[in-house]
């Protein structure tokens, strides 16, 4: 750089000499310093002292002014060629020039952006005012940064219409430039530099006032730098960006920094550096220093009852203001800024925007004496990488980015690093303080106590995206989607009941006047010692209503009422004949009971006070209101728990219970309802519920969750945009899980803008109710250990971010692929350990389990599906089997994770159960049965009770499943499941009694539970008591047993004790349910005992087949039903063919049937 005169410019068609190489492009930059407004008060002429006065303080007149001018890349500072005198006003004109050459490129801009233009005037010996040029608007392709141009009207400014005339009156030349040059500039303000305010030493109370600087406030400066052309290209200026970089410190240094006692005495600086594409040079920061502080706590020294404070050593970029002679001035914190061109800034932001995309930070020592020459031996010791998460700057509108999990490891192999390294130090060379070198591939930042991390903060000069904007409102509404519904007419009532109300009003409004009038007849009670006191009371008052014409005229007044209710009761449906006496005489006695009846309806509440009546009336429909409200919830109760058991239709028909008993007013009954149907896979179903529930309200959040949720499950992606943004515009705006399905939503529209803003808008909504959480206390060092509890503390309050919360609700609803989606709308990646800047261990497992848990879901309709189909089953296990070992790897992640925590071990049991291993499925469910409710952890839920109760009956270990289903009774007493399973267990111990008394509390708790029936058949059969056998299974029955294994019991016990009519029955009962062979085998016997031997050989026949069939293993459609014992089942269904066959006189198919029986024995 020089300050010297620009060369004139190559013309625009000359070309370079033969030979001569192209010359690089040289920025003309021209530095003006014009003029300075007044700086001080003008001195006032004192007036002439009297006599005998003291003369007047000698005024000092205004001194000349001296322009100093610091400009970057310039050693020494520009200064005005002579001093200036001042103008009468008080103001300076320096008229100070100068021209510098700069080549062009990231440098030149890297030192405009870091160092301003200053300019300092000196009044004399004293430096009086400051004047900072940020020269970063060249970045944006500014020519002319500094005072700005401006038209001004000539009378806009007082000042400026005051034209400066020479002692002849006229106006120089001079002058008359100087006021033009004043109306067109605005000046930039002039700081004022503070004098010293400390007393000098040894002066407590000085004499003198310490000196005040009398800069005017108004003080500004005329001083402007104008380049040739613009610095940057046109893109460059539009999208460029200056990004600066602050690094903080490092925590947790090891021990071989830590035991350097003088860290004044360090020889060695840090650096830090952030590597920059597009091929500019990277951005390092240097000036960190070993640095000591107190850790907070105290600790103990050898000598008992001495305490000193604990120290702890860091690495810090903070500047020591001891070091500088005006520390008020002196920067608190290094940083550096550094300009990125457009192209720069684009794959920027693509680095840092996506799932689990880090950036690598370095750090790094170096000598602080000759750092890039000066070669140090174990300069790998203390160089580390951290990849570290920016994903705040990718948020719309976000300027800064400060991590606080900024790990340190040692680079990779093959690392390229952003930082300068120093030379390769001499053979032998020994290192500061012969400290050894670390093993490659490892750094001394592993040897402290805890992970070493840096803390940094990154600024953007503009934010890389565009600022946070609502989406644009869709052209269709929510009401548009919504069925139709005919408005309802209310009709009007029919004429009889009109003439009804009619009547009564006129007795009440009669009886109301009568009592009026005669209440002073009847005050008081009769005494008991008068005889007949009541019709003595009765009879005066018909007396005086006869003879004072009140009856007449009372009945002149229910005439009409009763004319109305003769023409409406008997004009209009009379058949009979005018002539029949009878009929008309039984038409009158008609007339005459319902005339009292109605008569009597009216005066039932009369004299009852209408405060009372309202009262009562309000008691009543509270109560009413409680009634309904608990029967609601015991009937979602008895649901769930008819879903837990997989009693679907139990459960269906308790939920359209709870819609008949809101008459289908209640939204969030309907959504309960909507719920069930999606989880058993009715879609269409369901959203025509949760469509019920926005008909009932329009403003149900969880009915337009989960319809946009469904949407995006049929690709109908324009319908979810309008159930969402309903929530988000008019219903709920703080609703996270709205903005979640939002982004998901655009991101399968392929609008990434849309979906980056509602993607932050539900991370910040997490994020502000964590902060009013927090509150505003201070933040204190903690461990990590403490640090991780802390955050896992207020993220269980606050609950999980806001794409987890979306992926439940899909899971809730058994949108499995949906789940996944939200799951990959987080920034992190869930295989990153917390340390290397990941998630924490519990934001992992939530992940883990709802992978597992979609996976899981996926199986079971695959399952559901190969029922419904019969399709091979080579065809079945690819899809199926690949989701269950999903499923099991996730549930493995999970436990890695967390074993203490009874979720995976439950999900675990159900994927065993799937498979049908329930020695597993036993361990899993025993293992989160024991976790539950320990270490913080949620407690045991019904479905676990049942889960581990049902296994352990499976494994027939008995007192085992007791003493689960004992303690489910003790914890959800109102369950009538955990009272059937803890009756069946009694049952197969041969305790009948406490069998049926466990029962009989299940059925109280129940009465419409078809198992607690069936059971309970059970009990009575194994006691002989047959009677009570059949009207249990009779019952059992009527309330729809279903449990094809149950049945088959009863029609076995049946059997057994005579009962053929009931056995088969029951046989066909759960044939129809998916009975198996044993259960055909029964109904065969069953029918020949009844006497339809027929029939017996038809389902016998059938039976042997399958069970050759499934012997043979040709066919896998009876895969499902797994049989016990098969190969057993041949010979007796052999037997008892042959007897059916006997008894229809079929012979030779007997004897058939007992050689095949013989062949059997012998090949046995």
């Amino acid at each position: 750089a020089m300050a010297t005169e620009a060369p004139p410019p190559r013309g625009e068609g000359e070309a370079p000499e033969d030979g001569e190489p192209e010359p690089e492009p040289v920025f003309t930059l021209t530095l003006s310093v014009k003029s300075v407004t007044p700086l001080v008060q003008p001195p006032t002429v004192p007036e002439e002292p009297e006599e005998g006065a003291e003369p007047p303080v000698e005024v000092t007149p205004p001194q000349p002014a001296v322009c100093h001018v610091a400009f970057p890349g310039e050693s020494d500072p520009i200064e005005s060629s002579s001093p200036v005198e001042p103008e009468a006003d008080g103001s300076y004109f320096f008229n100070l020039e100068r021209t510098f050459e700069r080549v062009p490129g990231v440098d030149l801009l890297n030192q405009l952006v870091n160092e301003p233009l200053v300019v300092t005037i000196k009044v004399g010996d004293m430096e009086l005012a400051r004047c900072e040029v940020d020269l970063f608007p060249f970045t944006k392709g500014a020519l002319r940064v500094g005072s700005a141009l401006i038209e001004t009207e000539e009378n806009d400014d007082a000042n400026a219409s005051e034209t400066r005339k020479d002692p002849s009156g006229e106006a120089t030349e001079d002058e008359e430039d100087r006021n033009h040059h004043s109306k067109r500039h605005e000046f930039l303000p002039l700081v004022p530099i503070p004098f010293p305010v400390a007393s000098p030493e040894g002066e407590e109370n000085p004499e003198e006032p310490l000196p005040i600087n009398p800069l005017l406030p108004a003080a500004s400066i005329d001083v402007s730098i104008t380049a040739s052309f613009a610095f940057v290209a046109v893109d460059d200026a539009a999208r460029g960006r200056v990004l600066t970089v602050i690094p903080h410190e490092i925590q947790n240094t090891p021990p071989s920094l830590s035991a350097f006692e003088d860290v004044n005495a360090y020889p060695f600086t840090w650096g830090f550096g952030v590597p920059l594409p597009g091929g500019i040079p990277n951005a390092v920061v240097e000036g960190g220093r070993l640095a000591r502080r107190p850790v907070g706590d105290t600790g103990t020294s050898g000598n008992e009852g001495d305490e000193e404070t604990r120290m702890e050593t860091y690495i810090t970029w903070r500047v020591d203001s001891s070091e500088f002679e005006d520390p008020d001035q002196t920067p608190n914190q290094v940083s550096k800024k550094f300009w990125l061109p457009a192209n720069s800034v684009d794959q920027l932001r693509e680095q840092l925007k996506g799932r689990g995309k880090t950036l690598g930070v370095e750090v790094a020592r170096f000598p602080q004496t000759d750092p890039t020459t000066t070669p140090d031996p174990v300069f790998q010791n203390y160089h580390a990488t951290s990849d570290v998460s920016l994903n705040e700057l990718t948020d719309p509108g976000s300027v800064a980015c400060a991590p606080q999990r900024a790990f340190l490891k040692a680079p990779l192999y093959g690392h390229k690093s952003c930082l300068p390294k120093p030379p390769e130090p001499p053979d032998g060379a020994k290192a500061f303080g012969d400290e050894p070198a670390v093993p490659p591939g490892s750094v001394a930042w592993a040897a402290a106590t805890e992970p070493a991390r840096v803390t940094f903060t990154l600024l953007m000069s503009e934010s890389l995206l565009p600022p946070w904007a609502p989406p644009p409102p869709t052209e269709t509404t929510v009401a548009e989607l919504l069925p139709t519904r005919e408005v309802v007419v209310k009709h009007e009532d029919p004429p009889e009941v009109v003439a009804a109300r009619e009547f009564r009003a006129e007795v009440t409004r009669a009886a109301t006047s009568l009592a009026e009038e005669f209440a002073s007849m009847f005050t008081g009670v009769p005494a008991d010692t008068e005889p007949n006191a009541s019709s003595t009371r009765r009879k005066k008052l018909v007396f005086e209503l006869n003879r004072s014409g009140k009856y007449h005229d009372m009945k002149e007044r229910l005439k009409d009422a009763a004319g109305l209710i003769v023409k409406s009761r008997f004009f209009q449906k009379s058949t009979i004949a005018p002539d029949d006496a009878n009929e008309i005489d039984a038409k009158y006695d008609d007339l005459y009971v319902h005339l009292v009846e109605e008569m009597h309806k009216a005066l039932a509440g009369f004299g009852i006070g209408e405060d009372r009546t309202s009262a009562e009336t309000d008691e009543v429909d509270a109560h009413e209101k409680l009634v309904k409200l608990a029967s609601r919830q015991k009937q979602k109760a008895l649901a769930d728990e008819y879903e837990i058991n997989s009693l679907f239709l139990d459960a269906e028909k308790w939920h359209q219970e709870r819609l008949l008993l809101t008459e289908k007013q209640d939204s969030l009954v309907w959504c309960d309802y909507g719920g069930f149907l999606a989880r058993r896979g009715r879609f269409g179903a369901s959203e025509e519920a949760f469509k019920e529930a926005l008909v009932v309200d329009g403003t149900c959040v969880n009915a337009l969750n989960a319809l946009t949720a469904l949407m995006l499950r049929d690709e109908e992606f324009s319908r979810a945009e309008v159930y969402g943004q309903a929530v988000v515009t008019n219903v709920s705006p703080g609703d996270d899980v709205a903005w979640s399905l939002l982004a998901c939503t655009y991101a399968h529209l392929e609008r990434d803008m849309e979906q980056t803003n509602c993607a932050f808008k539900a991370r910040s909504i997490t994020a502000t109710a964590m902060t009013n959480l927090m509150g505003a206390s201070p933040r204190l060092r903690m461990s990590r250990e403490e640090q991780e509890k802390t955050e896992s503390e207020l993220a269980r309050l606050v609950g999980p971010p806001a794409h987890v919360k979306a992926a439940l609700l899909c899971l809730d609803l058994s949108l499995h692929k949906e789940a996944l989606v939200m799951l990959s709308l987080g920034l992190h990646d869930p295989d990153t350990h917390h340390d290397a800047g990941g998630l924490r261990d519990d934001e992992r497992l939530v992940l883990k389990l709802c992978a597992a848990r979609s996976a899981l879901i996926e199986s079971s309709f695959e399952r559901d599906k190969f029922q419904q189909t019969q399709t091979h089953d080579d065809e079945l296990t690819e899809t199926q089997k690949t989701s269950t070992d999903v499923a099991f790897g996730h549930c493995m992640a999970a436990l890695s994770i967390d074993s203490t925590d009874p979720r995976p071990f439950e999900l675990l049991g159900d994927l065993h159960l799937v498979d049908r291993r329930h020695g597993e499925a036993e361990e899993a469910y025993a293992h989160a049965m024991a976790v539950s409710g320990t270490f913080g952890k949620p407690p045991a839920s019904l479905k676990l009770f049942l889960s581990l109760g049902n296994v352990l009956l499976k494994n027939e270990k008995c007192a085992d499943a007791r003493a689960t289903f004992a303690a489910g009774c003790e914890m959800i007493p109102g369950c009538a499941s955990t009272w059937i399973g803890y009756g069946v267990s009694l049952l197969r111990e041969g305790d009948l009694d406490s069998a049926e008394s466990a029962l009989a509390e299940a059925n109280a708790l129940d009465s419409s539970n078809a198992n607690a029936w069936g059971w309970l058949c059970v009990v009575s059969l194994s006691a002989k008591r047959i009677d009570d056998a059949e009207r249990a299974v009779a019952s059992a029955f009527k309330n729809g047993l279903r449990d094809p294994d149950l049945l088959s019991e009863i029609a076995q016990l049946f059997l057994e004790n005579g009962g053929w009519k009931h056995s088969e029955a029951s046989a066909r009962r759960s044939l129809k349910f998916g009975g198996g062979i044993d259960t055909r085998l029964c109904l065969g016997r069953a029918s020949r005992e009844r006497g339809d031997p027929d029939g017996a050989a038809v389902e016998l026949k059938f039976a042997l087949a399958l069970a050759l069939d499934y012997s043979s293993k040709q066919s896998p459609s009876y895969e499902n039903n797994v049989e016990k014992n098969v190969e057993a089942c041949i010979p007796l269904l052999l037997a008892e063919l042959a007897l059916a066959y006997d008894e229809l006189g079929d012979s030779r198919k007997a004897e058939e049937c007992r050689r095949d029986l013989r062949v059997m024995e012998r090949e046995q």
